[in-house]
């Protein structure tokens, strides 16, 4: 008796539209600039990683409702990993690249960003020795029998090593956000200014339809004065390498505490507080950036929830290894697993850094506004960077007890005298009644609202004292 077989081959247009589903088209075009980082990173493998580690490469990107064109000069994809693997649906090797540090690990994100976009692709590659085409026409991705690829050697018109990919046909909700340049364009330019930042400030050059992207990187003030006179602000710094990943963690304030003078409709305005939160780069990439909630520490345990008094309080979180599959990063390279085991423990040293200085900002809000500590550090130094580590006295190190090791650096900052305490009076009146006690006492309507307050308390007060 014949045993029947079963076909139990995927059907290939199912298995296209579920993998690009789930993914947003800017996250599809990021995982195309970050292929192309990749190459640069092999191609400058043995340089320091701290130095213009990418100066000379470039990734461009052309989009409009007809068609979609990124190409780069990063060495290109030799024949071998064309017909091995760089066109399968999937990774079947990996940790091939456990010698770099990319975030990449599923190998899914060029297939799965051509077939988000349109239904043909031309991708053209340039190596020092090969040059060749490969087109995914229409008809590939509905054929369930047919799963071959032609690689057709030819002149791809690409001057240096590197790659081209164009997708035409772009579908219907995909062209107009394409062509959207006043909203969807700017918006990507302003999340690869963060996603890429360190790597563009490395000399990583990206461009959007000729526009060259400038890195959007967090600064924390520094004082190195903090470290003998305790006067002064320095970020909370934790270290540490566990199991191949190298962990490095700063937090403290980018800019100065807010005052009473900054009006509350800007203090919640999103651009007041774009920087404020926790960023989190796996390998040089911004895979979280400015986040403000549970799932950076925000609002859990004895942390406070974000609100806008802590405006000034950011912090960055550096997970770097040559192993992409030990990084605590999402499928979609955008994001953080909040359940990974080390993330969790890390998260711990990220709550005890954000109390430091929530703590801080409440100590100065309850003796008064924040003008008295307003000026006490004039320095910044780059939070992904390793200068602040670097600054920081081998004495003022404290070795972490808890199983997970690692060390730390809490800063010693200036708390207020208790000789200076002060109180805060706030209230709200209507505008009418404000302008006509402002010019009853300035002549003018102009003044700001403390100007005023402050007159009338202190004619009040010699009132006061006066019936004494």
């Amino acid at each position: 008796m014949t045993i029947p077989s079963i076909d139990a081959s995927p059907a290939k247009k199912f298995f296209v539209d579920m993998l690009t589903r789930d993914i947003e088209l800017a996250d599809a075009i990021l995982d195309l600039v970050d292929n192309c980082l990749d190459g640069a990173m092999r191609q400058t493998d043995h340089l320091d990683s701290k130095n213009n580690r990418y100066k000379g490469y470039y990734a461009r990107l052309e989009m409009n409702k007809d068609h979609f064109i990124i190409e780069d000069n990063c060495g290109g994809i030799s024949q071998h990993i064309a017909i091995t693997q760089a066109f399968r649906l999937g990774n079947t090797n990996f940790g091939h690249d456990q010698n770099m540090p990319t975030i990449g690990v599923y190998g899914i994100g060029m297939k799965r960003a051509m077939f988000k976009m349109g239904a043909h692709s031309i991708v053209s590659t340039k190596t020092e020795t090969e040059e060749y085409n490969v087109i995914i026409p229409p008809e590939w991705l509905v054929n369930d029998h047919d799963w071959n690829l032609e690689l057709t050697p030819t002149k791809t018109g690409l001057v240096q090593s590197g790659t081209r990919i164009e997708i035409t046909q772009i579908r219907d909700g995909v062209a107009r956000l394409l062509d959207d340049q006043i909203v969807f364009q700017s918006n990507l330019m302003n999340i690869i200014s963060h996603h890429f930042a360190i790597v563009i400030n490395k000399g990583f050059t990206i461009y959007l339809n000729n526009n060259e992207i400038k890195p959007s990187l967090t600064s924390l003030m520094f004082d190195e004065k903090a470290f003998s006179n305790n006067k002064g602000i320095t970020p909370y710094v934790y270290i540490n390498e566990w199991e191949g990943v190298k962990i490095e963690l700063t937090v403290g304030f980018y800019r100065d505490l807010t005052t009473d003078e900054e009006d509350e409709t800007f203090l919640e305005s999103r651009n007041s507080s774009e920087k404020a939160g926790w960023t989190i780069i796996c390998n040089d990439r911004v895979v979280v950036y400015a986040d403000k909630t549970r799932l950076t520490g925000w609002g859990e345990a004895t942390v406070p929830g974000y609100h806008t008094q802590f405006i000034g309080i950011a912090g960055v979180v550096k997970f770097t290894s040559n192993d992409a599959s030990k990084l605590p990063v999402t499928t979609t390279k955008r994001g953080i697993d909040g359940n990974n085991e080390m993330y969790l423990a890390v998260k711990d040293y990220m709550r005890e850094g954000l109390k430091t200085f929530t703590n801080f900002t409440n100590k100065w809000k309850s003796f008064g506004n924040s003008n008295t500590v307003k000026s006490l550090s004039n320095t910044t130094l780059p939070a992904s960077s390793g200068e602040i580590v670097d600054k920081i006295p081998k004495k003022q190190w404290k070795s972490n007890p808890k199983e997970f090791g690692g060390k730390f650096y809490r800063p010693s900052l200036p708390m207020p005298k208790l000789e200076n305490k002060i109180k805060t009076i706030k209230y709200a009146v209507g505008v009418n009644d404000f302008n006509i006690v402002a010019e009853h006492l300035f002549d003018n309507t102009e003044v700001s609202a403390s100007e005023l307050g402050r007159k009338i308390f202190d004619n009040a007060l010699i009132e006061a004292k006066e019936n004494e």
